[in-house]
Order: C-alpha cells, then structure tokens, then sequence
C-alpha cells in the first residue's frame, strides 16, 4: 500500500470582492419535467448543456444555449430505473451514458438501480431511444454473487468503450458498495458484459460506501474515493485499483490515503478525483479545523508516494463550508463549489449560507471565493455538484434548490 504521511499546508485564504457575473439559464418550477439536479452536466460542441434531475422519478434533461430545456427521457421506475443522483458521459456518437439510483427488475423494494444508454434520435426522428444496459443485483452476507445496488456516481468511459462505476452498496460481502466494468457488446450481440472488480469489505480493513465516480491513468489503474471505511477512525479512503497481470483476472487494491479526519485532515469525501501529472486532487466534506471540524478541505495526494497536503481548510462563513462536488482544472487554477456557507442567508434550507464557487491556484494556494449564491427567486441556492467550462472560460453548474419556484437551477458564471 502506498504511504498515507500527512504534509499540512497553510494556507492563508484571500476573500475578495466577488470576482464573477453569474446568470441563471434554467429554473425547475417541481413540474413534469423534474426538479432537483444532484448532479453536475456536460456540454457539447454545439453549446448544448445535459444533465438530469431527481424529483418525480428523475428525467434526462437538454439545455439549448438560447435558454430552451427539453426533457430526453423521464425515468418511471421499474425496469425504467428512478432517481437519476449521477451526471451523464457522452460517446463519440452522441449517445449518454448514466445510472439511476433506484429502480431494475432484480432486487425488490424499489430495484437496486440501473446503468442506461440514451441515443440521439435517428434522422428525420425526434424522440431519443433510452435502453437499460444493466441491472443491478444488489448483495448481502447470504448473496455473495450480487453485484452492488444503489450507484451514486456516473460514468467513465476508456478508449475501447468500456464503463466503469460504482455502487454505494451492495457487494459479495457487507454490503459496502463496488467496483464494476461493463463491457460493450461483441459485434453482432446487444448484451453489454458485466465484471465486478472489487468489493468492499468496510472499516478497518478496506473502505466503503463509494458515492463518486472513477478516473484512470494511462496504465489502466483506476482512482476513486470512498466516503467510510479504512484503518480507524474509518473516514473514508482515497484508493487505486490496479488492473490484474496478464494471464490473471484478479484486480488489486490499495489504499492511496486513508482519511483521519477531524482537526488536521479531511473525512467523508464525497466526491471524485482529479489527475494533474502525478498529483490527485479532490475535496471532503467534512473534517479539517473550521466549523468544529466539519467544514471539509480541499486536498491533493502523490498517487506514486501518497505524499498528502490540505491546500484549503473552509472556515464557514463567507468562506463557505461542506463541498460535496469534485474539481476541475483550468489552467493551474481548481474550481469547485461548497454546498453551503458564504454571504447569502438560506435560514430556510436548514444550512448556514446558500453555498460558493470557489478558486484555488495550484502555484499559491490561495483560495477565492468567486460567488456566493443568495436566496431570492432570482437565484439558485446548495449547489451539490461540481463545475463544467467552455472555451471561453465560463463555468457552469446546477443548485438543487432555489430559482423561480424552487426546484433548482443551471447556472453560468463568467469570471
């Protein structure tokens, strides 16, 4: 396993006036074409923005650039799959690629969730084609042959067009949640062809409870995080799975850093990874010393010697507090989002401020906050997924609340 020393930056955060125009593009109203994106989105070359919401059985969702929504699919449960949590990937065709959280035709109160194809329509049509390609099959201590239920996380996809995913539970032993690769169909077939890489077995000896996606280094190893488990006090891990040597079929895991949580560390990330050369970055929730050591890091490990650095403690406040999106990168700068925190007043979401978009340059570590969302109708509020830019240097995200009428939000944010 790779090392887990913990190297602490310090870092002094810098609070400027707000940096950044922000225009919301979209707003759910709880009506028939969904309401709550969980989740972040996609864009297209065209400027077409996708992405998916929850409420109601969840729906697939197009955002024009002239400001027109269209919903592709609307999930109805059962063999459909309900409660899309996770963004969307796209081929090179056109087609999306996600998972509902619920919903299949194997496990019983609700199903254990689906992976989904949607394809663009033919010419001359206009409806899209949705089509599950997988279903989950769940697991406990009695079904050891299960695969994992409920994933949380979307999609990635390698060059030969494989997927692979997680799932928050589940498993052969414990119910902690696993690793999966789907295999396209052979020429010919239509059925896509599931191998189950790992699953976790939970504190102390593994982790568990993975609720982000996956990325992959040139090598075919796979990163991630979990949200619980490793060596005590079990806050969740960062790990990397390797692929087996040639002639074998077994996958092998190891723990990049396991997460210690409270006052100098992070805990809880519920987020994925990002890879800039040799480095991993990703943020936590929870843990470090702001807010009675809740308020979450944003952090980066060596994914060679597991060297391990906090580049930003949230301290509440105007600060912001709880990221509960990934990273991306632009340029030596990370941009993400924290769920809540900053100078708007959302007394009514039950947290304190109504969530940021935050910088952080790699070369200073200084952080910016570049907006913080306010409650109004006008506005969105509690973002819970990460960003996405175009050409330009704009970012844009969703809020799961907040808008004209409350359902939430896509949002742009020009710098």
């Amino acid at each position: 396993m790779l090392g887990c020393s913990l190297v602490l930056g310090l870092v002094v955060p810098l609070h400027g006036a707000q940096a950044a125009k922000e225009t919301v593009l979209y707003s759910w109203t709880w009506g028939t074409d969904g309401s709550q994106p969980e989740a972040g989105l996609i864009r297209d070359k065209a400027g077409n923005l996708f992405g998916t919401t929850v409420v109601g059985g969840g729906t697939v969702f197009k955002l024009a650039p002239d400001g027109t929504e269209r919903v592709l699919h609307a999930f109805i449960g059962g063999s459909d799959g309900a409660f899309p949590r996770a963004g969307l990937i796209r081929d090179s065709a056109g087609n999306l690629y996600g998972t509902t959280f619920y919903g299949g035709t194997i496990c019983s109160g609700g199903g254990c969730g689906t992976v989904f194809e949607l394809s663009p329509p033919a010419k001359g049509e206009t409806a899209w084609t949705e089509k599950v390609i997988h279903y989950f099959k769940g697991g406990s201590i009695i079904n050891r042959q299960a695969d994992g239920s409920g994933p949380m996380a979307g999609l990635m996809m390698d060059s030969a067009g494989n997927l692979y995913g997680t799932t928050s539970a589940g498993g052969e032993v414990g119910g902690y949640g696993t690793v999966f690769k789907l295999a396209p169909p052979a020429s010919g077939k239509t059925r896509w062809t599931e191998t189950l890489l790992h699953t976790f077995k939970g504190y102390p000896s593994d982790g568990g409870v993975p609720q982000a996606g996956l990325i992959m280094d040139k090598a075919g190893n796979l990163y991630g995080t979990t949200t619980a488990g490793g060596p005590s006090p079990g806050l969740g891990t960062v790990f990397v799975l390797s692929p087996p040597p040639i002639g074998k079929t077994q996958w092998t895991e190891g723990w990049v850093h396991t997460f210690k949580g409270y006052g100098t560390d992070g805990a809880g990330p519920l987020a994925g990874l990002i890879m800039v050369g040799d480095m991993l970055y990703g943020t936590t929730f929870s843990g470090g010393p702001g807010c009675n050591n809740t308020c979450g890091t944003v952090f980066e490990v060596s994914r060679k010697t597991g060297a391990y650095s906090v580049l930003h403690f949230f301290t509440g406040g105007s600060d912001g507090e709880h990221p509960a999106g990934g990273l991306i990168n632009v340029k030596g700068t990370l941009y993400g989002t924290t769920y809540s925190g900053g100078t708007g007043s959302c007394t009514n979401s039950g947290v304190n401020g109504c969530g940021t978009v935050f910088s952080i340059n790699l070369a200073t570590n200084v952080e910016k906050i570049l907006y913080s969302f306010q409650q109004s109708v006008t506005d969105g509020q509690d973002p819970d997924a990460g960003l996405t830019k175009d050409s330009e240097g704009n970012l844009y995200g969703t809020t799961i609340l907040g808008g004209q009428g409350g359902g939430g939000t896509v949002f742009k944010l020009t710098p």
